[in-house]
């Protein structure tokens, strides 16, 4: 379909000429695109301007400014198909490259601990039947109910400076809204100036150690009503370099007293951390703890940003968003289908999970793998659970406890999970692969 432009309204306004002028309406057929409908006027100083000439002057102008105005309307318009386009096909190589060097991470990181794993396969949604939830890289059973709850600010506590800042003054204004709008394009900064050796013209901002950047936000539901109650469940914390996040507080209480809800800290959006420490899902920004208002976010830096002047040093905590949610949960399953395609000498389990601190115990995610068409429960290779890890193809029995000899090569290998639910709340996991050793002596 032709877009409307500043031929199509030119042609438009020159038939509408016709009824009373037909010599300009020809005169407006005849010119090309690039020649405006207005063709000047001028008047004599002697002579009293005639208001038809000018108002058919100004018409004239109106038809050529709306034609440009539509011009640059489609201009926009492929523009910025154009760069969505652009950003569609950057994201999907960028997609394609991080899955290679994640898996070229896990060659090295698994197969270089565990020397019976040769290869590490990753297990995709699109290898999945059953049901489940799978957002933003982790899975969860499937959901009941999401909302997305107002946030509002209450305070910000720490051993720094809100904004990118410079020791004597203000560097770039960093609004504290930024962390509740859910706009990425939007940034909030906090940081720590930290030093070596005495600056006399700054010694009031800049410290003597080396300690992080620390800060701790104070967060609450937005209430838009006296009778309004309104809760949440989880919080997910926006930000594009690795951070630690070292505890988040809640409370029952409105405000009186807050809990802790982490077992321990973590680091986010950290591809080391998925291979050191198995309880949380990386790269999510994910907290979950029971239905509340009101919650204390603790986050601190992690190493120096920048050498911001000769010998001080910048240390900051950046954040996109902080998004809050209220959701529920049944319990769910997932099935695979054959994940070998030829026969292999041992496997097993990767997998991260995030059992919230509430939950009773954490018996909240159960693996089972069928080889040859037999049922063997299982638990992650990675995970700190009693139980077999490894299956492996042996002619005799080890009194190994986390591994189980059978008497015959792998030659099918079929995965179900089970996610079971705590009051409607459902464990997280995410970076899921099954881990391959190969026969000796065969080449695949």
């Amino acid at each position: 379909m032709a877009h409307l432009g500043l031929e199509s309204i030119r042609q438009a306004y020159a038939q509408e000429l016709i009824k009373t002028d037909v010599t300009k309406a020809t005169s407006v057929f005849s010119k090309s695109e690039q020649e405006p409908v207005f063709n000047g006027l001028a008047f004599h100083p002697e002579s009293e301007p005639l208001k038809k000439d000018i108002n058919d002057a100004v018409a004239d102008l109106a038809i050529d400014l709306a034609g440009v105005n539509k011009e640059l309307e489609h201009i926009a318009s492929k523009y910025t198909t154009m760069m969505n386009s652009f950003d569609t096909r950057l994201t999907a190589v960028q997609e394609l490259i991080s899955t290679q060097e994640d898996h070229l991470r896990d060659i090295n990181m698994i197969c270089g601990t565990y020397k019976s794993f040769d290869s590490v396969k990753d297990i995709n949604p699109r290898l999945f039947s059953g049901t489940f939830n799978f957002t933003d890289g982790y899975y969860t059973a499937p959901q009941t109910k999401r909302e997305k709850p107002k946030l509002q600010l209450l305070d910000i506590q720490g051993n720094g400076y809100e904004g990118k800042t410079v020791p004597n003054g203000k560097d770039i204004e960093t609004s504290r809204s930024n962390l509740v709008d859910e706009d990425k394009a939007t940034l909030w900064q906090y940081e720590r100036f930290n030093s070596d050796s005495l600056h006399n013209e700054f010694k009031k901002q800049v410290n003597l150690d080396s300690e992080e950047a620390k800060a701790t936000i104070s967060l609450s539901t937005l209430q838009e009503s006296s009778e309004d109650d309104q809760v949440i469940t989880q919080l997910k914390i926006d930000a594009d370099s690795p951070l630690k996040l070292e505890e988040v507080y809640v409370s029952y209480d409105e405000g009186a007293t807050y809990e802790p809800t982490l077992k321990k800290s973590f680091i986010l959006n950290s591809k080391e951390e998925r291979y050191t420490n198995p309880d949380y899902v990386y790269e999510a920004g994910l907290i979950a703890f029971p239905p509340t208002n009101k919650v204390k976010v603790r986050l601190s830096s992690l190493g120096s940003s920048e050498e911001i002047l000769p010998g001080i040093n910048r240390r900051a905590i950046i954040l996109q968003n902080i998004v809050s949610e209220l959701c529920s949960y049944q319990d769910g399953l997932i099935e695979t289908g054959n994940l070998i395609s030829s026969p292999v000498a041992s496997l097993a389990i990767w997998c991260n999970e995030y059992i919230p601190t509430h939950f009773r115990d954490d018996e909240y995610i159960k693996y089972t793998l069928f080889v040859n068409e037999k049922e063997y429960p299982i638990v992650s290779l990675n995970s700190n659970r009693i139980g077999t890890k490894i299956i492996r193809f042996s002619a005799y029995s080890s009194g190994d406890q986390y591994t189980l000899h059978i008497p015959e090569s792998i030659k099918s290998a079929k995965l179900k999970i089970q996610i079971k639910c705590f009051e409607e709340m459902s464990p997280f996991f995410s970076n899921l692969k099954l881990c391959i050793g190969k026969l000796k002596g065969v080449i695949s």
